[in-house]
């Protein structure tokens, strides 16, 4: 993230459930949490504030939006980044792992981004991005339930983008290629190198993704430089897609 209206040089970076607007992050793991907080606070002191709270409800997204408005009065960027996948043949694929990718990557996204769209069209617009995956457009087998719900977050990021144009606010997607993050760095592919292998080798640029990687497009599209652009998926996959 970075303030909207500031500096291009004041970059904040946040690894989050769901973060949102200005300093704020918002995880469920509070480890995880005080980390990223504490490597930002290095850089940026009085910079950072965290939340520690699973979005499960409703009530969780409006008291995430009471707090930033409390805090700061508006909302400026709001980065959903929602990490859970559960891999599985489609035929095997537990409705519990799919019950959960659809409340981490898709539900929780949209209630947490109506409260803060609504700060944001109060405060005279601001920025929506939404993290998808190349998973949305491109079927892989074994991630029936991560490319179904990937795909309804292209298409809601599209729908957000129509109706909250008029209150100048635009909402883009990012569809980042396999990236060297967790959960990307799980059991599964440790123990699985030869589906590693497989990806890098269909990888155009020859190799997965980084976190850096992706880094440029955020800033551009939390920053004035993209006030043109809404309603769109920018893919960053090295290629893969392609393949």
């Amino acid at each position: 993230e970075m303030e909207r209206r500031g500096s291009l040089d004041v970059p904040v970076v946040g690894v989050a459930y769901s973060g949102w607007t200005r300093d704020d992050l918002v995880d469920r793991a509070a480890d995880k949490l005080d980390a990223a907080k504490e490597s930002i606070l290095a850089r940026f002191p009085n910079r950072c504030a965290g939340f520690c709270l699973d979005v499960e409800t409703e009530a969780d997204a409006k008291s995430l939006a009471a707090a930033v408005k409390e805090r700061y009065g508006k909302a400026d960027i709001l980065l959903n980044a929602p990490a859970y996948i559960s891999r599985a043949p489609f035929l095997e694929h537990p409705m519990a792992e799919i019950d959960r990718q659809w409340q981490v990557n898709f539900r929780s996204v949209f209630m947490v981004s109506q409260e803060v769209a609504k700060l944001m069209a109060d405060g005279g617009g601001g920025k929506i991005i939404n993290i998808a995956s190349i998973g949305g457009f491109k079927p892989e087998k074994g991630h029936a339930g991560h490319c179904a719900v990937k795909a309804a977050l292209i298409s809601l990021t599209k729908v957000m983008a129509l109706e909250l144009a008029e209150r100048n606010i635009q909402v883009n997607a990012i569809a980042p290629g396999p990236t060297e993050t967790r959960p990307f760095s799980s059991n599964f592919y440790l123990e699985h190198p030869d589906i590693l292998r497989d990806i890098e080798s269909r990888t155009p640029m020859g190799r997965i993704g980084a976190p850096q990687d992706h880094a440029g497009l955020l800033v551009f599209l939390a920053s004035p430089l993209s006030d043109w652009i809404t309603g769109q998926v920018i893919v960053s996959d090295g290629g893969l897609s392609l393949s």
